[in-house]
């Protein structure tokens, strides 16, 4: 049974919660400073319990100060759930006292709450045990660290600066825009499906089946690149319903970005619905990129991953502004504001090209890109496009940047307008 100890003023809790989910660990993370214990249970990287020696911080207080339960109820589920040797959370569910949901939400604010305690631990000892307890090992809650690292740094932020939950939008701004400066922003952790794919990249012994096999591990995914493979884009004689023939059709290249901006989509769990649209539009923005991108000497699997990836901010700000008192129409604001500085951040933080980060920070500005300025003006260009509800309004900045002529121009924008039919069946 292997273990690993240290010193938290080598490697605090947020280093070690994203050491745990990225390496997809099973095992109990204990951190203690000032005598005060916090245990983390994970099973292939994920958080499946939480437990704390700090008085408000145990799930039994917790359930009552929520008003989860009754005292009385509480009495008796722990009395039978011990007698019956059965998890805690898995009888309350169990005996329907809480839904699966419930059970969910009230660990992950426990979480929460203790993760936030623990941000300010800069003295103290960890230790990792590959071990996890039968009375946890079992339980149905399955919880994402980075998005409890996320939220807590916010709430960490908030309590530390004494910031009013009444704040302006204005304050509200400023107090991200800092964060981001200063690196005091806790980014997600690249997801498990591109660190895999990105490994069988690097390995030279690598087959196109490898690759393959990591891909159809994933049954979603694996629909959206043959429905990708089937879309007018590539126009096959007849239908693909083989991986490896729509591998071959799209290039791996192709492949990898769409696994991509299906990992992403992952990232903010709570939030799938809002994220939806942003991948439809990254989608069809980066078809747009990879069709004009010949004809200003582009490669075109370069445009298509920048196209894919141009928004990459707009999906991790959903959850990090989740921390702030906002309408929904301040949060829209907050996300168009914002969303390219903290795009550049998260592409700087998972080892994305350089290409890729210049495209998400100036994709809006072309005219600041330091570098890549004809690739960043051609995703800029793209972009407008696919949000675009005329097309051929664009005519004349089509042939005027591509340097085609107009009949050319019209077919570049009917093949688009093609392409934007089906681009919502793609994700």
């Amino acid at each position: 049974m292997r273990k690993v100890q240290g010193d938290l003023g080598l490697m605090e809790l947020p280093e070690l919660l994203q050491w745990a989910e990225m390496g997809q660990k099973d095992g109990t993370l204990t951190v203690v400073s000032r005598n005060i214990y916090k245990y983390f249970f994970f099973r292939q990287g994920e958080l499946i319990y939480f437990c704390s020696k700090k008085k408000g911080e145990q799930l039994g207080e917790f359930l009552l100060s929520g008003n989860y339960l009754t005292r009385p109820q509480l009495a008796e589920a722990l009395k039978e759930s011990r007698k019956l040797g059965i998890p805690f959370v898995s009888f309350l569910i169990s005996k329907r006292i809480l839904s699966e949901n419930e059970a969910t939400r009230a660990m992950r604010d426990l979480t929460l709450t203790s993760i936030t305690d623990a941000l300010k631990w800069h003295t103290g000892l960890f230790e990792f045990i590959e071990k996890i307890p039968e009375s946890v090992i079992n339980g149905p809650i399955k919880l994402n660290a980075s998005q409890l690292l996320m939220l807590s740094a916010v709430q960490y932020d908030h309590n530390s600066d004494k910031v009013d939950s009444g704040q302006s939008f204005n304050r509200i701004m400023e107090d991200v825009r800092r964060r981001l400066a200063t690196g005091r922003i806790i980014l997600p952790s690249a997801p498990q499906l591109l660190e895999k794919l990105n490994r069988a990249s690097e390995d030279e012994t690598s087959s196109t089946q490898e690759i393959g096999k990591i891909v159809m591990a994933d049954q979603i995914l694996t629909s959206r690149i043959l429905r990708v493979a089937n879309s007018p884009y590539y126009s096959p004689t007849s239908e693909i319903t083989s991986l490896q023939k729509a591998m071959s059709l799209i290039g791996l290249s192709s492949v990898k970005s769409i696994a991509i901006a299906h990992a992403i989509s992952r990232v903010s769990p709570s939030h799938q619905e809002r994220i939806r649209p942003i991948l439809e539009h990254s989608l069809f923005t980066a078809f747009i990129a990879k069709l004009c991108a010949p004809h200003l000497l582009l490669p075109p699997e370069e445009a298509f991953l920048c196209g894919i990836l141009h928004d990459i901010g707009k999906t991790v700000l959903f959850g990090l502004l989740d921390g702030y008192k906002l309408s929904a129409e301040e949060k829209e604001d907050a996300i168009w504001k914002l969303h390219s500085e903290v795009g550049y951040q998260l592409a700087r933080a998972w080892n994305f090209p350089a290409v890729v980060q210049e495209t998400a920070r100036f994709h809006h500005s072309p005219e600041h890109a330091v570098q890549f300025y004809s690739l960043v003006m051609l995703i800029n260009l793209a972009d407008r496009l696919a949000h675009s509800g005329n097309l051929m309004d664009f005519l004349g900045e089509i042939c005027d940047t591509l340097l085609v002529e107009e009949d050319q121009g019209k077919n570049l924008l009917e093949h688009i307008k093609l392409l934007q039919s089906s681009s919502k069946e793609l994700t």
